[in-house]
């Protein structure tokens, strides 16, 4: 409700590579570099929180052992780069953004993302790999209370933000509806005319959707530090059904977001008058995209298949950007994500290139299947 999209953080770093490949639009880069920014950010702070001796921020990252070798999480990543690409999100995206408002799609998807993953998780030995195996009885351990000053700030930083965020939200959908209408009154409307008022106030909004963007990211970050999701162990085990060590820590986490968003999600789609426009943007970008066709389902499973192979997805994987030097199978899988996006990519030109050659028609410009916003297939609300 802030930035007035819906998360999904494979999308909006496939809009930032589609640079390369001609297939971008005008404005489309800049708030993806800032709500990635906002991720990278917050990761790095939390490392060095955690440096520090705050035992929260210690448990935001593992170290991951040497049995979980880089080729594979080379193949893990390249898996979730294509699949996320092919099938318009991931988990964050399905999961979350797609089954806040009720969408078959999205549920769809996230089914045959968790089954797939299972299914790679038992076939690849990835519960073994992370050393799962080894924490029988252990998976739902409760998390330590904060001992010091400082930790009851950052328990009360990550409890408190997200509720003034969503105050934030409520009254800037109730004001922003008249700040135009508020604006022509003023001497700058008198003076300068309706359309370099018009300007002012649309410069004035771009401002405030990067604040929102570097917001929703850096938030987004500290929730995944603080439910463990960045752990691949805690992922793999979640994926782990028959395993003695199961852990259900991700699929609550994200039921809990899923519940949370659900009735914001609503909100924004409800009637003009309940719902009017976010606070740091000026107009919703809603998922409008309700097809099942077989890149979807493809897609899925390739994802699926990847993140029960390495325990990572696309915001988890750049969530744990800060550990690349203690931990080099990050890098490596964030390097074959970035390469399974854009294969996808080079993929969708050249296939659109042929396309037009075969009807006699000149090459598009477009990718086909590059959306312009956070999630794919998005409609503007106003």
């Amino acid at each position: 409700m802030g930035n007035g999209r819906f998360l999904g953080a494979s999308t909006t770093l496939e809009g930032m590579l589609s640079v390369f490949v001609g297939g971008y639009k005008r404005g489309e880069i800049f708030w993806r570099v800032v709500f990635l920014g906002g991720v990278v950010g917050g990761s790095y702070w939390l490392s060095e929180t955690a440096a520090g001796g705050v035992d929260f921020a210690k448990g935001a990252f593992e170290r991951l052992p040497s049995t979980y070798t880089e080729q594979r999480a080379a193949l893990a990543g390249g898996l979730v780069g294509l699949g996320a690409s092919l099938a318009g999100g991931s988990t964050l995206t399905h999961g979350l953004s797609g089954l806040s408002v009720g969408g078959v799609r999205g549920g769809l998807a996230t089914a045959v993302m968790i089954a797939a993953g299972a299914a790679a998780a038992s076939s690849t030995g990835a519960a073994a790999a992370l050393g799962v195996d080894e924490k029988k009885g252990t998976a739902l351990t409760s998390p330590a209370m904060p001992r010091s000053v400082q930790e009851w700030t950052w328990l009360g930083t990550i409890i408190v933000v997200p509720a003034l965020f969503v105050f934030a939200s409520l009254r800037g959908a109730a004001h922003a509806a008249t700040a135009l209408e508020r604006a022509k009154k003023t001497a700058f409307f008198l003076k300068h005319g309706p359309k370099r008022t018009e300007s002012l106030i649309r410069r004035g909004w771009k401002v405030n959707e990067l604040f929102g963007e570097f917001f929703a990211g850096a938030l987004t970050m500290f929730a995944l530090g603080a439910t463990g999701v960045t752990h691949p162990s805690k992922v793999v085990a979640f994926l782990s059904f028959a395993s003695p060590a199961w852990d259900p820590t991700v699929g609550l986490a994200m039921a809990t977001a899923a519940a949370v968003a659900a009735p914001l999600g609503l909100w924004a789609l409800g009637p003009r008058w309940l719902a009017t426009r976010p606070a740091f943007r000026e107009a919703f970008a809603l998922p409008s995209k309700t097809d099942v066709d077989p890149f979807l389902i493809l897609g899925a499973a390739l994802f699926g298949a990847g993140w029960g192979t390495g325990g990572l997805s696309p915001v988890t994987a750049i969530a744990n950007v800060s550990q690349c030097a203690e931990n080099p199978q990050m890098l490596t899988f964030l390097q074959y994500m970035v390469a399974g996006i854009m294969l996808r990519l080079l993929g969708a030109k050249l296939a659109s290139r042929a396309a037009g050659l075969i009807r006699g028609k000149a090459p598009l410009a477009s990718t086909g299947r590059i959306s312009s916003a956070a999630a794919p297939g998005l409609r503007e609300r106003r």
